[in-house]
């Protein structure tokens, strides 16, 4: 964990990140991205081409493992991991209506094996069709599962990495502001 910690800016820098809010009150970081696989159709209609603007977005996973460190029961975390997400969904919200580029962004998009209980929140949930990127993928988030789950070598291979994604109609309906009204962004 501490050597994650020490290479966590270093990660940062290099993927273009950026942080909605400061740190501590967010637990997603993003970046634009152009999208590149096959099309899409979202519950809502929405229909994600290639080429279209996506906002990806991150977990800060650092902060988020080192708050699951301390919880013992998989249950606990679930529901932790859970409560961070919908907690971090209006900021997220908040951060694309004051995006400069808002008219073109289509959706918000993540990759992550973590994907039970993600339509409660709103997201789509979607296999990754390319098989040699599902298995990078699944590489790179090896040491991500190896930190947070109890047993991880006997659950590794049921846990397949999908993409989560969320159209900004669908996010702004349900986290945006009440009003309707385009909220600022909290600067740092």
């Amino acid at each position: 964990m501490s050597v994650w910690q020490a290479c966590d800016p270093f990660y940062f820098a290099c993927t273009r990140l950026q942080y909605i809010e400061p740190p501590p009150h967010n637990i997603f970081r993003v970046r634009l991205l152009r999208y590149r696989g096959p099309a899409l159709q979202l519950r809502d209609g929405t229909h994600i081409l290639q080429g279209d603007l996506l906002l990806k977005i991150h977990f800060h996973n650092v902060r988020l493992l080192s708050q699951m460190l301390h919880v013992n029961d998989a249950i606990a975390k679930s529901r932790l991991l859970y409560r961070l997400v919908e907690q971090s969904l209006p900021g997220l919200a908040r951060y694309c209506s004051e995006h400069p580029r808002f008219a073109e962004l289509k959706a918000i998009i993540g990759i992550t094996q973590i994907n039970r209980g993600c339509t409660t929140l709103g997201f789509d949930v979607c296999d990754i069709q390319n098989r040699g990127y599902r298995f990078l993928k699944r590489m790179m988030l090896l040491p991500i599962y190896l930190l947070s789950v109890a047993q991880p070598l006997r659950s590794f291979a049921k846990h397949e990495p999908k993409l989560l994604l969320m159209s900004q109609t669908a996010l702004h309906q349900r986290y945006g502001a009440q009003s309707g009204e385009r909220l600022p962004i909290i600067s740092y």
